[in-house]
């Protein structure tokens, strides 16, 4: 293991290769473009088929990674022919009413581990966190802070 050099800490040190372009290329870029290309590349696949036509969706000729004759037939379809709008409000529906039930039973759970007074705070969140039982404290220890 190289010592750093006069100026430099020991954290500067252990990224010194990455001093080179060829190598800063090597090990940050391309493994970052390869991550992009997998990851995106799902988005990019669903995008274009939800514009090309059945004809070439089903086709074996031509490039699969590209639309010829975008339409937006499948659109029409799924709004108009089918029942997704009522899908759709009553996925919202449930979405905002689970959440609020959630949020009200979360809060309602939180304030009496809030109650928990000590000296130590970090001993106090681990406590609310393990679920053990608090002390409230009495109303003259209240008035005498």
């Amino acid at each position: 293991m190289a010592l750093p050099k006069p100026g430099q800490t020991v954290d500067a040190a252990g990224m010194g290769y990455l001093t080179s372009l060829p190598r800063k290329v090597v090990t940050i870029y391309m493994p970052l473009v390869v991550f992009l290309i997998v990851l995106l590349f799902p988005f990019y696949w669903m995008t274009i088929t939800a514009f090309k036509p059945n004809e070439e969706l089903l086709s074996h000729e031509g490039n699969p990674f590209w639309v010829h004759a975008p339409t937006l037939d499948h659109f029409k379809k799924l709004l108009f022919d089918t029942a997704y709008p009522e899908w759709l409000w009553n996925t919202v529906l449930v979405t905002v009413v689970s959440t609020f039930i959630s949020l009200v039973c979360s809060v309602l759970a939180a304030t009496p581990s809030s109650a928990c007074v000590s000296r130590d705070r970090a001993a106090s969140a681990w406590r609310s966190s393990s679920l053990t039982w608090c002390r409230r404290p009495s109303s003259s220890s209240l008035w005498q802070r």
